[in-house]
């Protein structure tokens, strides 16, 4: 396999965006936009590399807060190189489209996008679960101010819903990984929240019970499921389109990404008790976003509640 770091996959367009930051205005729109070019090049490089029977690609894993076990652990397989792929072609098409139109402070919008699109890659390649925490929260604070500081209509109400039952599902998720990172360690052992250790340890089934509702609650926000998607109407109506492309094309991807990659391969028991009730949200879920897509006469709206759909 090719050596590619997935730290410079991950930062590449921060870094662009801080370099665009001491640039004129006119330069640093286009410094992003090869940043997320950048990321599509390594992307295409690792679906040539990839080798389905190796297991996990392109390994990093470092100790980053010994004390309470949380490392410093990235990698790669099958399920997440597509998300990657999807998120770096997205994000050209999405920041390009940007590039061609004008905007009030467009360091600080593209430094945004680019910030995004850190934060998105960084929770499809953490093999860490507080790591992957700590990404899946930094997603918030980019579209926030997306949303809020280049929106239209009553982008102040969309903002606050946004914010309130992203933050509310960040909340539920974050008390749910120390809770399986401190109820899994075994008697005189370490606390590890390694993804991979997380898979080795037990968990009795009552308590996973719990654990796997926490975390449903917080993905199916993201993802969105009904009825956890009162965001989505007034947020759609009221984004830019650059935003309103990334949210329905991969943010919403990535509640779907942490189910299958944390919730069914750590707490296989807990799934199953909740399964039922899973099956009955996604079904309804399908129906009435696809129901609801085809009556409107918005075409914000319609990408909305297909979004739901998906």
């Amino acid at each position: 396999m090719a050596t590619i770091h997935l730290s410079i996959v991950i930062f590449m367009p921060l870094a662009a965006a801080l370099v665009g930051a001491f640039l004129p205005s006119r330069l640093a729109r286009w410094a992003v936009l090869a940043g997320t070019v950048g990321v599509l090049a390594y992307a295409v490089a690792m679906i040539a590399d990839f080798d389905r029977g190796a297991g996990m690609h392109y390994v990093t894993d470092e100790s980053w807060i010994s004390e309470v076990g949380i490392r410093y652990s990235l990698g790669v397989d099958g399920l997440s190189l597509f998300l990657i792929a999807l998120t770096a072609l997205v994000w050209v098409a999405a920041t390009l489209a940007a590039v061609l139109r004008e905007w009030d402070q467009p360091r600080l919008f593209f430094f945004h996008i680019a910030l995004a699109e850190t934060a998105v890659l960084g929770a499809f390649c953490a093999q860490d679960l507080a790591l992957f925490v700590v990404f899946f929260d930094l997603m918030l604070v980019p579209f926030y101010f997306m949303i809020g500081g280049w929106g239209t209509g009553d982008r102040v109400r969309a903002t606050t819903k946004f914010v309130i039952y992203t933050m509310a599902g960040s909340l539920l998720m974050l008390a749910a990984a120390v809770a399986l990172g401190v109820l899994s360690t075994p008697d005189g052992g370490e606390i590890s929240f390694s993804l991979a250790e997380l898979e080795r340890r037990s968990v009795s089934e009552g308590t996973q019970h719990w654990i796997v509702l926490l975390f449903a609650l917080a993905f199916f926000v993201k993802a969105p499921l009904f009825p956890l998607h009162g965001w989505v109407p007034e947020t759609y109506r009221s984004s830019p389109i650059v935003t309103i492309a990334l949210l329905s094309a991969v943010l919403s991807k990535v509640g779907v990404y942490g189910f299958l990659r944390i919730v069914l391969p750590v707490m296989p028991e807990g799934s199953q008790h909740w399964q039922e009730l899973f099956i009955v949200m996604a079904v309804f879920s399908i129906l009435y976003g696809s129901v609801l897509a085809f009556s409107q006469d918005n075409v914000r709206l319609v990408v909305a509640y297909s979004s739901i759909a998906q």
